[in-house]
Order: C-alpha cells, then structure tokens, then sequence
C-alpha cells in the first residue's frame, strides 16, 4: 500500500486516432461490435468490445519499474454504464495472461496493483472474455 506522502501522478493516457482517421484506429485499440469514439472515450453499444491490447494501448509497467521510482500503478477510469473489464499481463517467458477480471457499474473506478505490462479489454453487456 503506497504511504501517505506518495506522489499520484497520471503516466499514460488511453487515447483514441483523430475523428476522420479510421485506418488508424487498429494502432489504438482493436474493436469488435459497434462503437463511437472520440479522442478520449469509446461508446460501445451492447454485445461489444474493445481491446487496447496495440501499439499504443498496452502499459509497460514492468518497465516503469525497471527505469523509475515507480513501483505500482492504479488503473482509474469512468463508465457510464455496466462493463466487464478484463486485465491481462504479458511478458516474454509467460506470453499473455489474465491477472483480472471486474464487473463494473456506472461511474469512477479505480484498480490499484499492477506492476507488469498490462493490456485491457472492455466489454458491455454480458459478453465474457
């Protein structure tokens, strides 16, 4: 548990491509159903999901680790609606692995604990990943 005197800071954001540049849009996330998205949000519509298992979605905190102070990071976000978020690690001698799984109702969240490369996938309605 991080004491009271440590510092809290945002290190990655998960963004989306320009509104127009769908082609690159697999750089970002990998989406399966229907969905809007604007720079910083994605609505999906029921039965769908979305990975940020990507280029410039998946989290390497091993690495923060190794070349920081860092030692723990804390997934934040919001939802407007229920979802299934599903995190997943990988590393090279492990390869892809799920380390957690939550059901999620509207509003602010918080997941703290995470100390290797993290990939999410989202998912809304009762789809299981």
């Amino acid at each position: 548990m991080p004491s009271d005197d440590a510092r809290v800071s945002p290190i990655q954001r998960v963004l989306f491509p320009q509104e127009g540049d769908e082609d690159a849009l697999g750089l970002y996330a990998r989406l399966e159903g229907e969905a809007v998205w604007s720079r910083d949000a994605v609505r999906l519509a029921p039965e769908s999901s979305v990975s940020f298992e990507s280029y410039f979605g998946g989290f390497p905190a091993e690495y923060w680790r190794a070349h920081t102070t860092v030692r723990e990071v804390t997934l934040t976000g919001r939802t407007e609606g229920g979802i299934s978020l599903v995190i997943c690690a990988a590393d090279f001698h492990e390869g892809r692995r799920v380390v957690g799984r939550h059901e999620l109702g509207p509003g602010a969240f918080a997941l703290p604990g995470h100390s290797r490369r993290c990939e999410l996938v989202v998912g809304r309605g009762d789809r299981r990943q």
